[in-house]
């Protein structure tokens, strides 16, 4: 066995009380190029909730000499735990995702709306059509060139300045949305991107344990169908890029596309 295995090994063996906060601290001490763990929370907590059927065998697997103990499914146990609302705020986070870039383009469409309105009365009061163009190709460059484009009907001389008026408010009040909703898009990138980083690590000290679990039980049962079931953690497997070398099913591949 080479160091580096043996010193990953180490790394799973619980040696002090087992709660989120004593795991939270591991976490944290892991270094950052050992967090890549690509699988999705819902698949591992799948497979944490098949491996805990292998509890009731501890006692004969440590009879046996394997290196194992209850402490290791406490482990997994409390992590899954730690772990669990994550599939919920990534549910979440999708809706979110689709709430956003369904106000973005109401958005779009309105701004586009009034920007035309305007460059119709621009082009009636003789003004050049450059002085009502916007930038279409991001929807940020929209919001931005749309500024312009108010910051100057407000100065132009165009006729009906009641319905003027109208559509430099509407699309102030688009404008004022848009740019709020960045804002607290930026800061909520920011919360997750932390968040992000705990789960990495929790996940890293969740598939190091449940491989370490794995190993144990399939080298102590083999040929056992029903225990197989319990260790063999398909969904880590299964989820092999198609070009990876084969390896054995007791040490499914890391290095998966990224889903947390």
């Amino acid at each position: 066995m080479s160091k580096k295995s043996k010193k990953h090994e180490a790394a799973v063996i619980p040696t002090k009380a087992l709660t989120p906060a004593s795991l939270m601290r591991d976490a944290k001490q892991l270094n950052a190029s050992m967090l890549t763990v690509r699988y999705p929370t819902a698949d591992m907590l799948a497979e944490v909730r098949e491996l805990l059927l292998a509890r009731g065998d501890v006692s004969d697997l440590v009879a046996r000499g394997f290196f194992i103990d209850d402490a290791m499914f406490e482990r997994v146990s409390v992590l899954s735990t730690m772990l669990a609302p994550e599939s919920e705020t990534q549910a979440d986070a999708d809706d979110e995702r689709s709430d956003r870039t369904e106000n973005a383009e109401r958005a779009r469409e309105e701004l586009l709306e009034i920007r035309e309105r305007l460059a119709l009365l621009g082009d009636a009061a003789g003004l050049k059509a450059s002085m009502f163009s916007v930038d279409t190709r991001r929807h940020d460059l929209l919001v931005g060139s749309m500024q312009q484009v108010v910051r100057r009907a407000r100065r132009a001389k165009l006729a009906d300045q009641a319905t003027v008026r109208v559509l430099l408010a509407q699309a102030t009040k688009v404008i004022n949305a848009e740019m709020a909703a960045r804002l607290e898009g930026s800061e909520l990138a920011k919360v997750r991107e932390e968040s992000t980083d705990t789960v990495y690590r929790l996940k890293r000290l969740l598939y190091d344990q449940m491989r370490h679990i794995s190993k144990q039980g399939l080298a102590a049962y083999p040929g056992d169908i029903r225990r197989a079931l319990w260790y063999r953690l398909d969904r880590f497997i299964a989820q092999r890029k198609p070009s990876a070398p084969e390896i054995a099913p007791d040490a499914p591949e890391l290095n998966d596309d990224a889903v947390v």
